[in-house]
């Protein structure tokens, strides 16, 4: 047949070969269709902190379609991937990825791949070339084996290794201070509620720097509480309290953004106390006065938000504390409940820590290894440390009265 300009060819099928084409095939398999939700699909678990060279990593993703139900890779298990990781360094592609379903997890699969190079690399999980809610992400590679240090607790003394500072306003001296951080030099940085100011010292507890001043103006404070380490870059991210409003500086203390405003709405902040930062440079924020924790990106723009007033699971009363544990899980601390709060990274609620063993904690930090030490409201036993993974905690309880002041 040779068809003619502006010629319309039809098909005209006969309906008992149509039928044969069918059932041949079914021999193959057959054709499904995967309404995957890339807003609604999420990647948790990322690592935090340096990953070394040779040094395994991986991460959860859960898949999730456009009514809110988890997606299997196929429905008879083939093991059909429908999602996309891509991982670059500089641009160029790196290393090779494994992809595992959970069994028994509908929906959730294991990525896993070994840094083969130094450097930071860029994690990307997508669908169609749409992201994942936690995706992309970024780890720094060294070039050094991870070292873990390990304690003892119970064979910790009562006398302090360090100790530094008076009571006043000078170098060295302080009022209040509320907030403790250290940065990958071993600097130690003090955030004084008191003199409205941070101060720098090295390892040693020699004065290094200072600034600040009482002020709402960028670098100026109002009863900074909470301070942290950006572990990407050793910028100092300080939560500016009476200002209502995070700040960020470089690791010389040069003002470099602030973010916040008082309130309640989304992006708004109420008597920010705590503030801790992942891998992927995210803030996370607890709010004494707005009973939540609210999370923003690496250039301060809101993301999401969670806990509400109560005493219920995902509920919270005057969060103080905050710290990041290794899987991405966020730990807070909640002076109106007593207790330690556990939520993953998009707040979703994981487990209770210390309840009844704790009496209007203030200040939390975890250690290397995931414990966590809470700063008790007592003059017994002020510090106490839990495990993090396991739903009731052994603790061990420190005699002296010492202050565990941190985020």
């Amino acid at each position: 047949m040779e068809p003619a300009t502006d010629s319309t060819i039809v098909f005209e099928g006969d309906a008992g070969g149509l039928r044969q084409v069918g059932e041949a095939i079914k021999v193959f398999g057959s054709v499904v269709s995967r309404d995957i939700s890339a807003e609604k699909s999420s990647v948790e678990g990322q690592p935090s902190g340096l990953v070394s060279i040779n040094q395994g990593v991986s991460f959860k993703v859960t898949l999730v379609d456009k009514k809110g139900n988890r997606v299997t890779s196929s429905p008879k298990g083939k093991g059909i991937i429908l999602f996309g990781v891509d991982i670059s360094q500089n641009g160029k592609q790196q290393e090779q990825v494994k992809i595992e379903e959970n069994q028994g997890k509908e929906g959730e699969f294991s990525v896993s791949f070994t840094p083969i190079a130094a450097g930071q690399h860029q994690i990307s999980v997508s669908h169609k070339g749409r992201h994942f809610k936690g995706s992309p992400f970024r780890i720094e590679v060294v070039d050094r084996p991870k070292v873990v240090y390990r304690r003892d607790y119970n064979a910790v003394g009562t006398n302090p290794v360090l100790q530094l500072g008076s009571a006043g306003s000078g170098d060295s001296q302080f009022s209040h201070p509320f907030g403790v951080a250290c940065n990958s030099r071993s600097d130690i940085i003090v955030a004084e509620y008191g003199n409205h100011r941070v101060q720098v010292f090295d390892k040693a507890g020699k004065f290094l720097f200072k600034f600040g001043s009482n002020g709402n103006g960028n670098g100026q404070f109002s009863n900074p509480w909470g301070v942290t380490v950006d572990p990407r870059n050793n910028q100092i991210v300080v939560a500016d309290t009476s200002n209502h409003r995070i700040q960020v500086f470089d690791e010389k203390g040069g003002f470099i953004r602030a973010f916040g405003s008082s309130g309640s709405d989304d992006g708004q902040l109420s008597d920010p106390r705590g503030v801790v930062v992942d891998s992927q440079g995210n803030y996370f924020v607890s709010e004494y006065g707005n009973d939540r924790v609210s999370v923003f990106n690496s250039n301060g723009q809101f993301l999401r938000k969670f806990g509400s007033l109560g005493n219920g699971n995902g509920q919270l009363s005057a969060p103080i504390g905050i710290g990041l544990l290794s899987n991405g899980n966020i730990a807070v601390c909640e002076n109106g409940n007593s207790r330690v709060f556990i939520f993953d990274s998009q707040g979703n609620f994981v487990r209770h820590v210390g309840v009844g063993q704790l009496s209007n904690p203030h200040h939390l930090f975890v250690d290397s290894d995931d414990n966590i030490l809470v700063a008790n409201c007592t003059s017994t036993n002020p510090v106490r440390v839990f495990k993090s993974d396991q739903e009731y905690f052994h603790h061990w309880s420190f005699r002296r009265s010492w202050r565990l002041h941190g985020s």
